[in-house]
């Protein structure tokens, strides 16, 4: 009896991930395929986050579902845009996530690459990204405080329209985190600074 309501717990706890992973999936396929993008650009898109999304997946499951911490996050997602070279610099504490808030940085972090890849930092042989993140306290509540700084790459601008990447990195990555982003376009690269209570501990 109790390997039966054992297996039932299990199987009912892969339902609902699966449930959720295909959620996920769908999200991606329709947000992808809207506005003015041709069919083999979104191909490209849809199969880089689905790669992107599998990476994060592999980090919770080593983890057996339980969380996993924002430097694994980073690591895996940055890797296929190293290039052979250091051209990440990544500094900050240990900060623990949850297995929805691991999917959502990572999706979200795919998005900045991307975007530096085609535009900014990583799309010439100097660029560069740093990666930082502090946790401090104050004497209300702990803070947490996340930046992206591209330097070495070409003038960049704010862009034109917001599409699905911009839209994870604007407002559903800070909204999971119940905080707040600042996007600024200075010649040096795109900086993006993200503020909100420690993850984890307040959300």
């Amino acid at each position: 009896r109790q390997a039966e309501q054992q297996r039932d717990i299990l199987m009912s706890e892969l339902n609902h991930r699966v449930k959720n992973s295909l959620a996920v999936v769908q999200a991606l396929a329709s947000q992808t395929l809207r506005g003015d993008i041709s069919l083999p650009d979104a191909r490209v898109a849809f199969g880089e986050r689905l790669r992107a999304l599998a990476r994060a997946h592999d980090l919770l499951v080593q983890a057996n579902w339980t969380g996993t911490d924002l430097a694994s996050v980073i690591e895996a997602t940055i890797e296929p845009h190293m290039g052979g070279q250091s051209r990440f610099g990544i500094t900050g504490p240990y900060v623990a996530l949850k297995p929805q808030l691991a999917v959502t940085f990572s999706l979200a972090l795919h998005e900045l690459c991307t975007n530096a890849a085609k535009y900014g930092a990583l799309s010439v042989p100097g660029g560069r990204v740093d990666i930082s993140w502090t946790v401090s306290d104050s004497a209300e509540k702990a803070r947490f405080w996340w930046q992206w700084a591209e330097s070495g790459g070409p003038a960049v601008k704010a862009p034109l329209r917001q599409g699905f990447g911009s839209s994870l990195i604007g407002q559903v990555l800070p909204m999971e985190l119940f905080g707040e982003v600042s996007v600024t376009y200075p010649t040096t690269g795109v900086v993006y600074v993200l503020k909100s209570p420690v993850p984890g501990l307040d959300s």
